[in-house]
């Protein structure tokens, strides 16, 4: 009998997740979001993932070892994420609330593969929402949004470049994929998928954290009303200060922008964005909280805010951890 010859298992989830992608990109693309059509999109712009110290993005520089686990639930709520201007009587025109408030529950796991590399998933699902719905972009007589719907899941990878968990400053590489299974008409689905390469860096001292990281995210393109929607640059910073040992106690301010790099009809930009302030804490080795709170940031052209920025949101995770 021949030695059986070892593989690299490190390469096949980066393997699996780029079979995944090059599946899910070539899923069939309806009228939505074209030009006279109601717009199909995910409301939903900012990402959680597995790992985190909760809704900030501390944490996201550096992957769980070989063997680690991370469960989570994350419980969401967000106030006029997507409102269009319509024309009215009124110099300011009419605001149309596609998405009012809606709330989202969102699982996520993460597990450590080893070598560094780190496995994530994300299965947002909306546990009720209210709006006018994405046929009022294009119709005066619109059908009422749905108030439940499922959002697309997201798989991910990351790898350790630089440093440890116990290290000061380090890096990873990462890869998501969104698979377009979500409710599209719901305004809870992209009609094709999402992938989005990017990169991490954190530095610690003492009980203060930095975090900075970049994405690119290539999605589909999707007309609402004179804005044009797809691929963007997305920019993150946030930091984490320590008030009690064993992180019982901790502080979070975090931010991201996420500028669209299509040019737009009028020339204004189009950037959503937000900045949220949190309080986490870990009151045994197994569990974590986080409870965050922010409103969106007016980057766009005339202070406006843009489609996927919500006026506010507050959001609570529990996560478990098994080493």
């Amino acid at each position: 009998m021949l030695p059986a010859v070892p593989r690299d298992r490190s390469r096949v989830p980066w393997a699996a997740l780029a079979v995944a992608a090059s599946l899910a990109v070539t899923s069939p693309a309806g009228a939505c979001g074209e030009r006279g059509a109601a717009p199909c999109l995910d409301a939903q712009s900012a990402w959680l993932a597995p790992g985190r110290q909760g809704a900030s993005i501390v944490g996201a520089a550096r992957t769980p070892p070989g063997g680690a686990a991370t469960a989570g639930l994350a419980l969401g709520w967000m106030s006029r994420p997507i409102v269009l201007v319509a024309p009215a009587p009124d110099p300011d025109g009419r605001e149309l609330h596609l998405v009012d408030h809606a709330l989202d529950l969102t699982w996520l796991l993460g597990l450590g593969i080893g070598a560094g590399v780190a496995l994530e998933l994300a299965a947002p699902v909306v546990l009720w929402q209210s709006g006018a719905g994405s046929d009022a972009a294009v119709s005066s007589r619109p059908a009422p949004l749905a108030p439940t719907a499922v959002r697309d899941p997201r798989i991910g990878l990351a790898a350790q470049v630089l440093g440890d968990d116990r290290s000061r400053a380090a890096a990873t590489a990462r890869l998501v994929v969104v698979t377009p299974l979500g409710d599209e008409e719901a305004l809870a689905g992209e009609r094709s998928a999402v992938v989005a390469p990017g990169a991490a860096g954190g530095w610690r001292s003492g009980a203060w954290e930095l975090v900075g990281a970049v994405d690119a995210r290539f999605r589909p393109r999707v007309r609402l009303a004179d804005a044009i929607l797809d691929d963007q640059l997305v920019a993150h910073v946030g930091s984490r200060l320590r008030l009690a040992a064993r992180d019982a106690l901790s502080l979070t301010l975090d931010a991201w922008a996420a500028p669209v790099l299509a040019t737009q009809p009028r020339g204004d930009a189009v950037i959503p964005g937000e900045w949220s302030l949190g309080v986490g804490s870990r009151p045994a080795s197994a569990v974590s909280l986080h409870l965050s709170g922010g409103t969106g940031l007016p980057l766009g052209g005339g202070g406006a805010f843009a489609p996927g920025a919500p006026r506010a949101r507050a959001t609570l995770v529990v996560t478990v951890h098994a080493e």
